[in-house]
């Protein structure tokens, strides 16, 4: 099982990358599987933005980045909620796929949805993401977990504790 290495480049590289996957999405000339797949792959950007925020939480990019990135991102979202939806609802099916791969994959899309509720979509008037959706995914989480696999130590990345669906599974390996 290949393994994401997560958090490689700094955080304002994440950031920028994110900001610039976002407006190819918000291109209409582009088809909905197509647009679907970017976002995905884009939604991992804020995974290993987990990563750097946890490693360096004093630095001086995070403010400044971290203001750019809800402004940049909060409106093309919004705009798109459809497919972070489907994106959300997809952990469901991964939680379920009995592998440790399925398991980490939806521990990527769990980081980055705290990520996006998080830096994104912190505006109580103006949410995106309704919360009792992500606490039903968390429940999922719970549920599944004592029959999940552990994952290997080294592949849990290095984000906030906050995030204990990388830790959740009981089942020896």
């Amino acid at each position: 099982m290949a393994w994401i290495n997560l958090g490689e480049r700094s955080g304002s590289e994440y950031i920028g990358s994110f900001l610039r996957v976002l407006k190819e999405i918000d291109d209409d000339s582009i088809d909905e599987n197509t647009t679907e797949g970017i976002f995905v792959e884009s939604m991992k950007l804020l995974t290993s933005l987990a990563v750097c925020l946890n490693r360096e939480p004093d630095s001086a990019w995070v403010a400044e980045g971290l203001s750019r990135l809800e402004r940049g991102a909060h409106a093309i979202v919004s705009r798109h909620s459809t497919l972070l939806y489907k994106y959300l609802i997809g952990i469901d099916s991964l939680l379920w796929g009995a592998t440790q791969d399925d398991w980490y994959q939806a521990c990527i899309r769990r980081s980055a949805i705290q990520v996006l509720m998080d830096e994104i979509d912190r505006d109580a008037d103006h949410r995106i993401l309704n919360r009792d959706f992500v606490d039903e995914c968390d429940d999922e989480f719970r549920e599944a977990a004592p029959d999940a696999e552990k994952l290997p130590p080294s592949s849990i990345p290095d984000v906030s504790p906050s995030h204990w669906w990388w830790t959740a599974p009981g089942k020896a390996g």
